[in-house]
């Protein structure tokens, strides 16, 4: 019961800052929506597809792994120094992805203008890994609400004022690396002596620890992002406008799932290393439920009051999402059970079979993607995103019982020594 109050806790503090968060996000997209047109909405949707999945392949999943290294083997600025260097590394990747896939002039710098953006709040990130693993999950929440309140006032501000997207682009860079200065200005004050000194493993063991898990988070991301540029392939930058206008309205759900995931995340790693069978199965199937239960409400809110709430958000000009929204939101909701499942599987730190299934489950996606969009438009995207999110889930199934059954056989091994040792003495 005291796991459970605990849990449900951690898992509000957290959505209420990533709720805020999203929310700000949400009303980005509606004023570029509002003073600018589906194109504009369009290419922050491509600028997002294009920089998302290489930002997570840059932070090598190192939150994840920073909160499950509970002994400590790797300290704070190494993790540091490693994401600021992978930031800069990723930031000229994604300019190097836009000009490959065809922009040029204004279009190549409204990219840039967001990934810097998105660059500075990786970095940021680091931070609350830290912060979290100490179980300041408050402070995360606050921090994320705050950046969000930041990046909307400045951002929206200019796009409102000059209606242009360029200049919305820069200033959501600004606004991320003043928030980015104020994180490390107050967290940098309180991260403990023994996490300050580098081990000098960077280079080596860290990353090697880390990249199987970062692969996999790429070509996860990789998988969520496609279908936005599969129907700027069909459509243009209007189709993939029309589509990521519904997909904030799924990303609302998704916000209780990384809520779920992130407060079950710490105790999830500790129950697994302590190879507490009860205690892990309960987590997992707690958040599992909790995901199912919110696909639910997600889907039946979609088809109740989707086709209203998107012409009474973005205009009639997005007649066409609305009339998607349904389907889109529907085939959405199954990747949530797929995501808590994949916090599961992150938390056990067992990351070298994800590789091979992620894979899997975006060259799928790509396909199946193609075919339906090209076959069905917009409506499509909801039968692609059905069938990745199915094919995740039993992906993630088939790696949790793959980690508990090492994990179980390695307790039984060490109590069967113990056991023996006694005996012998």
């Amino acid at each position: 019961m005291k796991l459970a109050r605990s849990l449900k806790t951690n898992a509000l503090v957290y959505l209420i800052g990533t709720g805020l968060y999203a929310l700000t996000q949400w009303a980005l997209v509606v004023v570029f929506a509002r003073s600018q047109g589906p194109a504009a909405v369009g290419l922050f949707a491509v600028a997002t597809a294009v920089s998302a999945p290489i930002i997570v392949l840059s932070q090598m999943s190192m939150r994840q792994v920073l909160i499950a290294d509970v002994k400590g083997r790797f300290s704070f600025v190494d993790y540091l120094r490693a994401r600021w260097l992978l930031s800069v590394v990723a930031f000229l990747t994604i300019v190097a992805v836009a000009l490959a896939i065809g922009y040029r002039g204004k279009g190549l710098l409204i990219i840039a203008g967001f990934a810097l953006g998105r660059v500075f709040e990786s970095v940021s990130d680091i931070y609350y890994a830290q912060s979290q693993a100490e179980g300041g999950l408050h402070r995360v929440s606050f921090y994320t609400a705050a950046r969000g309140i930041v990046t909307l006032s400045i951002a929206a501000g200019a796009a409102i004022v000059t209606h242009d997207l360029l200049t919305a682009a820069c200033g959501f860079a600004v606004a991320s690396l003043l928030c980015q200065l104020g994180v490390r200005e107050i967290e940098g004050r309180i991260i403990p002596e023994s996490r300050r000194k580098p081990t000098l493993r960077l280079s080596g063991a860290l990353l090697r620890h880390a990249a199987p898990l970062a692969v996999s988070q790429f070509l996860i991301a990789a998988t969520a992002y496609a279908p936005r540029l599969i129907l700027q392939h069909f459509g243009g930058e209007q189709l993939a406008g029309q589509a990521s206008a519904v997909e904030y309205f799924l990303a609302m759900g998704t916000l209780g799932v990384a809520a779920l995931g992130q407060a079950a995340s710490a105790p999830i790693a500790a129950a697994y290393h302590r190879a507490s069978d009860r205690t892990f199965v309960r987590l997992v199937t707690m958040i599992a439920g909790g995901a199912v239960l919110l696909a639910a409400i997600m889907a039946l809110a979609a088809n109740l009051f989707g086709h209203a709430v998107i012409l009474a958000l973005y205009g009639s000009s997005f007649e066409a999402a609305a009339q998607a929204a349904p389907a889109i939101v529907t085939g959405g909701v199954v990747g949530y059970i797929a995501s808590v499942l994949g916090y599961a599987v992150s938390a056990t730190g067992r990351y070298d079979h994800m590789v091979r299934w992620a894979f899997a489950v975006l060259l799928t996606t790509i396909i199946g993607g193609c075919v339906m969009v090209d076959r069905f438009g917009l409506i499509g995207l909801g039968y692609a995103l059905a069938v990745g999110g199915a094919l995740n889930i039993a992906a993630y199934v088939h790696l949790l019982h793959r980690a508990w059954a090492t994990s179980s056989s390695a307790a039984a091994a060490i109590d069967a020594g113990a056991r023996e040792g006694v005996f012998d003495g």
